[in-house]
């Protein structure tokens, strides 16, 4: 009796509000997956889209062109950078804040495929970059879905909607746009693996 009345309420979402970020069950029991003791984690950027312009390819034109007007050349390697940001700067402050805040370490992350039998998908859907100029300024925004699922059984899943995670700058200090997305992907990771300790542990 009291197992129904749990699992009614999971069917229910749960949601989380955190100032304006949200965190909601979309899909899929979490106590399914409460044995699980460490993640394959994986980032998915595919979809994308930035702030005002929509899809990622117009977002990328805009600034390679704004790039080369400023100095010849440079487009390239503004694209370059925008891709290794996510490698060199945001996926190792998800990770860092996710193994962090899950409680007592009862799971870990690791991104290299080792006998891990569940993965944590982390697909990026929007990204707002922020600014900082004029005396004005506006965080970092970010939307993921975190997808738990076996990896020889990926019909089995849980899926979690984050929306709106914010990367502030540290101490009201100047950020260049990577390092304040930096920090929406360290919110992220603390606030998922605080949200996972509670529903699934």
């Amino acid at each position: 009796m009291k197992k129904t009345i749990f699992f009614s309420i999971v069917l229910l979402l749960i949601t989380v509000s955190i100032s304006a970020q949200e965190i909601e069950i979309i899909s899929g029991n979490p106590k399914l997956f409460k044995e699980v003791k460490s993640y394959y984690l994986t980032f998915d950027y595919t979809g994308l889209s930035v702030g005002k312009y929509g899809d990622e390819q117009a977002y990328i034109e805009y600034m390679k062109d704004d790039a080369e007007k400023r100095k010849k050349g440079s487009s390239e390697r503004w694209l370059k950078k925008w891709n290794d940001d996510r490698v060199i700067f945001y996926q190792p402050k998800f990770i860092e804040l996710f193994d962090k805040n899950l409680s007592d370490r009862k799971a870990i992350a690791d991104t290299v495929l080792t006998n891990q039998k569940h993965e944590l998908n982390i697909h990026t859907t929007f990204i707002e970059p922020g600014f900082n100029k004029n005396g004005k300024r506006s965080p970092a925004l970010i939307d993921v879905i975190a997808t738990i699922s076996e990896i020889n059984n990926p019909n089995e899943k849980l899926v979690i909607s984050m929306k709106g995670v914010p990367g502030h700058e540290v101490m009201g200090s100047y950020y260049p746009d990577h390092l304040r997305i930096a920090e929406a992907y360290a919110k992220c990771g603390k606030e998922l693996g605080k949200y996972m300790s509670r529903v699934i542990y």
